[in-house]
């Protein structure tokens, strides 16, 4: 892991880091290179050595960055949407935000693939699907307790089939986008997760 940053030395770092984002979605995990990263971010090879040491260092702290970035946003999605269901619908309105979709679903696919080849960065797929799971199966646990829910399965279970969900529509979306839209897929979720807690059709 790299050293503290100064707030001179941010903003390089960061251009550094949303450079390597940008270049793993479009050529993937094993073909980015520390020149690819220092011409897209307008930094010198040298500095990027000085803030991540090897490319490998850098490659690791973009996942960190990338991924916890939307872990984050993903868990403030359910802040203030009011009751669990409501929360729930603002996590899955999250996960499928358009403007974003396409980007996080193909870093998301890239480092899970480089996952299974690095012990280090399965870790960090770890930890980070929990960050995911957290808030999703808090709303339902909520939503069960307040008599809302009446799931058919335990509430980690349907967490877990609503992640899947989830991390299968990415797939969908990156092999058939033409016939797959972001807002269908969401909405196939949506009734998933209907059916999984016996909520009425007509709840908002």
């Amino acid at each position: 892991m790299s050293e503290p940053v100064t707030v001179q030395q941010a903003e390089p770092r960061e251009r550094a880091l949303a450079a390597a984002e940008r270049l793993v979605a479009v050529h993937g995990f094993e073909r980015v290179r520390l020149r690819d990263v220092a011409k897209e971010a307008g930094v010198s090879i040298g500095a990027l050595q000085h803030y991540f040491e090897t490319r490998d260092g850098l490659l690791r702290e973009t996942f960190i960055w990338s991924a916890g970035r939307r872990a984050r946003e993903w868990a403030a999605a359910a802040d203030h949407a009011g009751d669990p269901w409501a929360r729930l619908v603002a996590l899955l309105e999250r996960a499928f935000r358009e403007d974003e979709f396409e980007l996080r679903s193909t870093i998301w696919v890239e480092f899970v693939a480089a996952g299974s080849r690095d012990e280090e960065i399965r870790a960090m797929l770890v930890d980070l699907y929990e960050q995911w799971r957290r808030p999703l199966e808090a709303a339902i646990a909520d939503g069960v307790e307040a008599g809302l829910f009446a799931p058919v399965a335990p509430v980690d279970d349907i967490a877990d089939v609503l992640l899947a969900q989830i991390d299968g529509a990415e797939i969908a979306a990156m092999v058939a986008p033409s016939r797959v839209t972001v807002p269908r897929l969401r909405d196939h979720v949506l009734a998933v997760a209907r059916m999984a807690l016996r909520v009425e059709a007509d709840a908002p």
